[in-house]
């Protein structure tokens, strides 16, 4: 039994890429490359971060119930981030200032 999951342990590790991103970087850098884009296609996702299609889309499932991001088939198509999203970090608070 252990020696099971010390494999899928294994499996998993490599599906990360071989730049050793893991699932919670690479899905925040996904909400950066959106916030700094207009769209990209999940072809392209899977290219930037150097993991599989399936990753990519797995990742936008996941990341759908906490931002607003949607994907659009066709030509004009891929995975978007609304217009109007804007991440805390880029936010600036000017309280504390004045």
């Amino acid at each position: 039994m252990f020696f099971g999951l010390a494999i899928v342990n294994s499996l998993q590790d490599r599906n990360e890429g071989r730049n050793g991103v893991d699932t919670l970087h690479r899905r925040m850098e996904i909400i950066s490359i959106l916030s700094a884009k207009d769209h990209m296609t999940t072809r392209e996702l899977a290219w930037e971060l150097d993991v599989s299609r399936r990753a990519i889309m797995n990742d936008i499932i996941a990341l759908s119930f906490d931002y607003p991001i949607y994907t659009k088939p066709g030509e004009d198509g891929g995975v978007f981030i609304t217009e109007n999203y804007k991440p805390c970090g880029r936010q600036s608070s000017r309280k504390g200032a004045e």
